[in-house]
């Protein structure tokens, strides 16, 4: 912690950004003297929101601006900052304002985050603005730096607190402030420490190692100058490291935004937003880099910087990328030992690696290991070539004697790009066995009132996860036996137990019958525009999110699956799924509108098809149900559906289950969706109409089920059916199926609709 006498002396000698500074100092005062009517204006709160003035964070794009400026009520609340009486107590004031700060990230969060992420930057700095006596512009992780330059034992967990305490010592050392614009500038002074931390002793010196030294860490990747790297076994490293434009400033960007935890699309948006040429697949690529690399970990939920990645973040030395290189990617610490003896030629050194690696049937990736050295400083071009330069000679001394080579038989990676994202997140992942499914049903309050076996569960779990390559179930049977009810329940116990929004790893997708082709899952390019575009349908959206994102479940929900014919819009599943190649998606050569052309087919995709076998619907060919494991739910447990109701009505479920046992043998019978449509239209009947009122529920939703061909099975199933109705009064359905036998009698043929 600084003493009062060298906040002084950094104070009289810091040298500001006076552009920013009077920009911030202007901005501050306009939103000070502004009436609380303008302020709530939504063009006024969207300015709020985008005070790129008081401070930068990156894409800031957590927050949708537009939407948040038009909520009156959240206007208000952040309006009321300004006049709330703050506690005088230092110690009590940074208490108030945290609690207010968790309150609004709350409200903030729930109705107007993107991605479901908290925007703590983006709020903190509508705090800043609002508040510019208490509070300071580094918003991001970086002012925990400031934090323990000026306050003894900062919290770190309790940001904005520390910043009112920060803001405090300032003011003891200092004086009171004079003026609103000696406010801004000891806000812009916190950051000038945040600026020139290293110079101040930073807890983060990268390659000498002193934060990780006090850490306590051991393992392969150890900073301390001089101690000996131990390098990852051949098998377990990555081939080759893509040389992405801008190179280890791509990395910081994404240090940086992940600083307070981001999930995987605001890292994405964050790279994007500063390099709009780069790709999606381009921006999952250095995001799966960094955290193959250790820089990069998965804590929550989020991605975070580890302590390496804090390290090579917060200093000028890009000693942690260097070890983490040698130490996990191939041929970094090759490349290094054979300019030991003196300069190469490239072209010598990529024929080399090619020999010691056959795999590589092209010079792309040792070419990219050359640029990256000479970006990270390891060697330098001469006129004979490539040479170490002494920064990549003391890395060399670290080197083990003998290095990890290629071993016989072919890797168990292919490509770090290819597969990195897979292994890195199936480290972590440990998705719910069957125990924890089955328990969640019979404790969840919607899931413990649906009518399902053990056995049926399990079956479903089993056929999910046999086979990673095809989690593909088709459920048939009886229309109201709740096959899509159990599809959804399962997907969504699924996400909830791995803290995942269901709404975001589901898609349940009705079939049209005009389905004739891929587009209604696939989506499809429209040239109707002035510029073309693509029309993207949800399950695509699910499939390019599963793609992204292969550590963690997404379930596909087709309801009435064969409405249409499966093999005509289904076939580019059926094949990628069957070979595992690449599904396409479109013809072009790049992305139209954030669609990559193909995707690698994603095995963390669960895909259920509901199926009811009637006139109206398609049969299955061969090669759908060779793909699939399909489950007939057929017989209906109409008692253990009526235990589960909190009403019961003795005499609605004995018609209801002897009508039931009656149409079971001709396969006329009904499911839990029309029984329970019965029980709740008659709890619905005024007082004096409720056998009235069966009778009619079960004219509508029971006997138009009944038809056929003459037989012995239909006609005693009508004549038992009508004699339960009349005996139980329901003269209406005992009437309508006196008709229904009268019409079998003479032609044959019976059907509700006559």
């Amino acid at each position: 912690m600084l003493s009062d006498e060298k906040i002084r002396e950094l104070y009289a000698t810091a040298t500001l950004d006076t552009d920013w500074l009077g920009r911030y100092q202007r901005f501050v005062a306009r939103i000070a003297t502004m009436p609380d009517e303008e302020l709530l204006l939504p063009e006024r709160q969207r300015e709020l929101w985008l005070a790129r003035d008081v401070t930068e964070i990156g894409s800031g794009a957590i927050v949708d601006a537009d939407q948040a400026s038009q909520d009156r009520s959240l206007a208000r609340e952040l309006v009321a900052l300004r006049k709330r009486t703050w506690p005088r107590d230092v110690q009590e004031r940074a208490g108030a304002m945290q609690s207010e700060f968790d309150r609004l990230l709350a409200i903030v969060t729930q109705r107007h985050s993107k991605s479901g992420n908290q925007p703590w930057a983006q709020l903190r700095r509508v705090f800043a603005a609002l508040l510019p006596g208490d509070l300071h512009c580094v918003v991001s992780e970086g002012g925990d730096e400031v934090h323990r330059r000026l306050v003894r034992n900062p919290s770190k967990k309790n940001f904005v607190a520390d910043q009112v305490l920060s803001r405090a010592r300032l003011r003891e050392a200092l004086g009171p402030e004079a003026s609103l614009d000696e406010h801004v500038k000891r806000s812009v002074f916190c950051w000038s420490l945040y600026e020139h931390r290293a110079t101040l002793g930073s807890d983060l010196r990268v390659g000498l190692g002193a934060g990780i030294e006090k850490a306590g860490l051991k393992g392969a990747v150890e900073l301390r100058a001089g101690t000996p790297l131990v390098l990852m076994p051949f098998r377990s490293q990555r081939k080759g490291l893509t040389a992405i434009a801008g190179l280890s400033e791509r990395y910081r960007e994404v240090l940086r935004a992940a600083s307070g935890g981001a999930v995987r699309d605001d890292l994405i948006e964050t790279l994007r937003a500063t390099n709009p040429n780069h790709s999606k697949n381009t921006c999952q690529q250095v995001i799966s880099a960094l955290a193959a690399l250790g820089l990069l970990e998965y804590r929550d939920g989020r991605l975070y910087p580890s302590v390496y990645g804090k390290a090579f973040l917060e200093g000028d030395d890009p000693g942690a990328l260097v070890a983490a290189l040698l130490v996990h990617v191939f041929p970094f610490a090759h490349l290094l030992r054979k300019l030991v003896p003196g300069p190469k030629r490239a072209v010598e050194l990529y024929g080399e690696f090619q020999e010691m690696y056959p795999q590589w049937t092209s010079t792309l990736a040792p070419s990219h290991a050359v640029s990256w050295a000479k970006h990270l400083g390891l060697v330098r071009q001469t006129s004979d070539g490539l040479e170490l330069t002494e920064y990549g000679e003391a890395w060399e001394k670290r080197l083990p004697t003998e290095l990890p080579s290629p071993s016989t038989g072919k890797s168990s990676f292919e490509t770090f790009e290819e597969n990195d994202e897979y292994v890195f997140f199936e480290k972590y992942r440990a998705w719910p066995d069957f125990a924890t499914i089955w328990n969640a049903f019979r404790t969840d309050d919607a899931a413990k009132k649906f009518v399902l076996t053990e056995h049926q569960l399990a079956s479903i779990h089993a056929a999910w996860h046999c086979n990673p390559q095809k989690r593909f179930v088709l459920l048939s049977g009886l229309s109201g036996t709740g096959k899509t009810q159990v599809a959804s329940l399962y997907a969504r116990l699924y996400c909830e137990h791995l803290k995942l929004d269901p709404k975001r790893h589901i898609a349940l997708v009705p079939v049209s019958p005009d389905w004739r082709d891929p587009s209604g899952l696939l989506g499809y390019f429209s040239a109707l525009h002035e510029e073309p575009t693509f029309h993207v349908e949800p399950a695509l959206r699910l499939l390019i999110d599963a793609a992204n994102d292969p550590g963690r479940p997404y379930f596909l929900i087709l309801d009435e699956m064969n409405l249409a014919r499966v093999e005509r819009y289904f076939a580019p599943f059926l094949s990628a799924m069957e070979t595992g190649d690449a599904l396409t998606l479109h013809g072009g050569a790049d992305e139209i509108d954030g669609v990559p052309p193909r995707i690698k087919w994603p095995t963390n995709l669960f895909i259920a098809g509901t199926v009811n076998m009637d006139e109206t619907t398609y049969p299955f060919s061969d090669k759908v149900l060779d793909r699939a494991f399909t489950f007939e739910f057929w017989d209906v447990d109409l008692k253990a559906f009526f235990e589960k109701q909190e009403e019961r009505d003795e005499t609605v479920e004995t018609v209801l289950l002897r009508l039931y046992e009656i149409l079971l043998p001709v396969r006329r019978h009904f499911g839990y969706r029309t029984a329970g449509e019965v029980l709740a239209f008659v709890k619905a009947a005024p007082e004096g109409h409720g056998m009235a009122l069966l009778d009619q529920a079960i004219f509508s939703k029971v006997l138009p089920r009944i038809r056929g061909e003459n037989g012995d099975g239909l006609r005693n199933a009508l004549t038992e059916a009508q004699s339960v109705c009349a005996h139980h009064g329901l003269e209406r359905s005992a009437k309508k199926l006196g008709e229904m036998q009268k019409l079998l009698d003479q032609t044959g043929l019976t059907k509700f609709w006559a």
